[in-house]
């Protein structure tokens, strides 16, 4: 019985989903050679072959299918990663977009093939976020399940999900969590939009590492259930013994480590709740640095 292999990949026609906007690349019905095709008038046009592809049974019928990643570009911007199905033979039976999947004009995968059962893992670098996503067939179709990789977060004494303190902000820029701001006034490096959106904030100076992080958003919770909202008996009943009384009349801490977790209630209720990768201070919440 015939299966899929690589030379099936590097030789398959390229499919239609190769367009963005309804743009078809120049390069689309033409097929590869050894696993790359560029444009002969537009040499900025080119398809290539990216990471090994996965061999694999996905359709279940006895016959394994190969699993590919694609650049695909039509010239000028970069366009989004194509995943293909490839049959045996190089027979195409399905691709889809990796822009599509995150519902963004971008999507480069970065990483792709570790298979968990039925399914590829993979990393898509969207607009400002990488994802984590897996890679399935069903009904001879290829799905993409993309992960939040804020999804789930909660603000601890470590960070915010992915975000951690110690990281070098310059990371936190690239993965898309912070921006730059280089006001010669106080540049700084500040939350994204995306990060914004989860109600976390923070402000750190340019080329520095994270070291803290706050929320006045209801949602947020730690990992002991406390949020922006919750009475001050409550707050005293997650934390028991560990919660300590600052200085200031509004203020409660937690410290552990030299990390500290700092609450502001006023009327007797949580307002805003702070992290900082050192002791405790008790000064008025957030303090910035400028």
């Amino acid at each position: 019985m015939q299966h899929a292999t690589l030379a099936d990949v590097n030789s398959l026609v390229v499919p239609e989903t190769c367009s963005v906007e309804g743009f078809d690349s120049p390069l689309v019905g033409k097929p590869l050679v050894d696993g790359e095709l560029r444009g002969a008038e537009n040499e900025m046009a080119k398809v290539v072959a990216e990471f090994a592809p996965v061999i694999f049974d996905f359709n279940g019928d006895g016959v394994d299918e190969a699993l590919a990643v694609f650049y695909c570009d039509g010239g000028g911007v970069p366009w989004p990663d194509q995943l293909v199905l490839v049959a045996p033979g190089g027979q195409v039976l399905d691709a889809a977009s990796t822009a599509d999947a995150l519902g963004q004009f971008k999507g480069r995968v970065s990483e792709f093939g570790a298979l968990e059962g039925a399914t590829v893992n993979a990393k898509i670098q969207g607009e400002e976020l990488q994802y984590s996503a897996g890679v399935a067939v069903v009904d001879g179709k290829i799905t993409v399940d993309v992960k939040d990789p804020l999804e789930g977060a909660v603000l601890s004494l470590s960070g915010y999900g992915p975000v951690r303190f110690g990281m070098p902000t310059s990371d936190l820029v690239a993965l898309g969590y912070a921006v730059e701001d280089r006001d010669d006034e106080c540049p700084a490096t500040l939350p994204s939009e995306t990060l914004k959106q989860h109600g976390i904030g923070f402000i750190s100076p340019l080329d520095d590492q994270l070291w803290e992080l706050w929320t006045t958003d209801p949602r947020v919770r730690t990992p002991s259930g406390a949020h922006v909202g919750m009475s001050e008996a409550a707050l005293k009943a997650a934390y028991g013994d560990k919660l300590q009384r600052g200085e200031l009349q509004y203020t409660y801490y937690v410290e552990i480590d030299e990390r500290t977790m700092t609450f502001e209630v006023e009327q007797g209720e949580v307002r805003q709740i702070a992290v900082h990768d050192a002791p405790f201070v008790d000064v008025a919440l957030p303090s910035g640095y400028c």
